[in-house]
């Protein structure tokens, strides 16, 4: 069985299994099958050391109480008339059929399955006595299983389990470990075991299990359900950005971006229609975004003075040409976003405000005021790597520092006498 975790995380699930009614898992490992392939059930063995062997048979066949089940489908049966008629033939076999099997059920599920009186076979004991027939079959008449034997099968099987708990999902490691971008992924191993009990098999079970699972120093969670004929397993790995998956960065990613580039599209690419342009691109790969009008009007609002982030209550503003006063959003994304959410007519009117304010300018001042800017950008991309180094980078850095690249791409790269980024300052100081 795959099954696969919210967090961006894969993992495989191995069950030993008792009489099923539902097909086998794909990846598993079960009680009572032969670890060589072809896979052989052994459960007619299992059947006859339960049941038959060692005069078992006696109570198993109990022939009062076969002769009961039969006789009672043999009797007549009264029809909605009143009248009393002997049992179709077909009707009769089915009868019987259903009786024995209901009989069999009866007497048979107490010892697998437990009742009031006792647990019946859990793992533990199921594997115990998995070891006791596989390898006894090997040994000359009169000779048993040692403890040692039966510890040695154990180990066989519960290794093979630990072989299919490894995490499925297919990442690019060597890009990731070559990017350093700080995450630090989290490996544990899964283990969901069934309440056995406290008694000692249990217990030597549990543990060797947990030791076999934890080779090679892996960490081994271990939480415990309501079955105690079955173990899950599964290897987790988090967490995994989504630019480590080459199916994302790769198919999808590309998938995206040629119908992101067909003009004759009739509909959005995302849920929230303002993101169509303005949303960051977050593959570290590819992480300069394309110029678009938002981004145009944000590079020449700070030129101009007419957007400016307020320091008193975190803000960046806009004033337009009446002098009032616009919020944008507290970091650069929700800026962008804003600036995507206005009226064509609004638009029309900051492109005009700030044409003006720009002529108002000689070309030595704009010229001076890119180099201010793309200098401070710069230091603010450094600050975010050095808070990324302490463990403080937080989500608006991460949304913000693409952004900051593709202004210090407009407006030029920065001069190398350049102010230096402090370990720590402002979250933005655009002056």
């Amino acid at each position: 069985m795959v099954k696969t975790h919210a967090s961006r995380v894969a993992s495989r699930s191995c069950e030993p299994c008792f009489p099923e009614t539902s097909p086998s898992l794909a990846l598993r490992v079960e009680v009572f099958e032969t670890l060589d392939e072809p896979r052989q059930r052994i459960w007619d063995r299992v059947y006859r050391a339960l049941f038959v062997d060692g005069g078992r048979y006696i109570n198993t066949f109990d022939r009062q109480s076969l002769a009961e089940a039969i006789a009672r489908e043999l009797k007549p049966v009264v029809r909605a008339d009143g009248r009393i008629v002997e049992k179709p033939t077909d009707q009769l076999v089915a009868d019987l059929r259903r009786a024995l099997c209901d009989l069999g059920r009866t007497r048979l599920k107490p010892t697998l399955l437990g009742d009031a009186a006792g647990r019946g076979l859990d793992l533990a004991r199921g594997l115990e006595l998995e070891a006791e027939l596989m390898l006894g079959a090997a040994k000359p008449s009169g000779l048993g299983v040692t403890e040692d034997e039966i510890a040695a099968y154990r180990e066989q099987k519960f290794r093979a389990l630990a072989q299919l708990a490894g995490v499925l999902a297919r990442v690019n490691s060597a890009e990731a470990n070559a990017l350093d971008d700080g995450v630090v992924t989290n490996h544990t191993r899964q283990l969901i075991l069934g309440d056995m009990g406290e008694s000692v098999g249990s217990q030597r079970f549990t543990q060797k299990l947990e030791d076999v699972l934890s080779a090679g120093g892996r960490q081994v969670k271990k939480d415990v359900w309501y079955d105690p004929r079955t173990i899950i397993v599964h290897d987790v790995a988090m967490p995994i950005p989504l630019y480590y998956f080459p199916a994302v960065v790769g198919d999808i990613e590309q998938a995206y971006l040629q119908q992101a580039a067909d003009e004759h599209r009739s509909y959005n690419l995302h849920t929230d229609f303002n993101w169509e342009k303005p949303l960051p691109n977050l593959n570290p790969r590819n992480s300069e975004l394309s110029v678009d009008w938002s981004l145009t009007m944000l590079t020449r609002g700070l030129v101009a003075r007419a957007i400016e982030f307020r320091k008193e209550d975190g803000l960046f503003i806009y004033t337009d040409d009446k002098g009032e006063v616009q919020k944008l959003g507290n970091n650069l994304s929700s800026l962008l976003y804003h600036l995507a959410n206005l009226h064509e007519t609004l638009k029309e009117a900051m492109e005009n405000h700030i044409a003006a304010l720009r002529l108002v300018q000689s070309a030595e001042e704009r010229k001076q005021r890119d180099l201010e800017l793309a200098q401070r950008f710069d230091a603010q991309v450094k600050q975010m790597y050095w808070r990324e180094g302490r463990g403080e980078i937080s989500r608006e850095d991460l949304l913000d520092r693409p952004i900051l690249r593709a202004l210090i791409r407009i407006l030029g790269k920065p001069a190398n006498d350049g102010p230096s980024a402090p370990a720590s300052g402002p979250r933005y100081d655009f002056g």
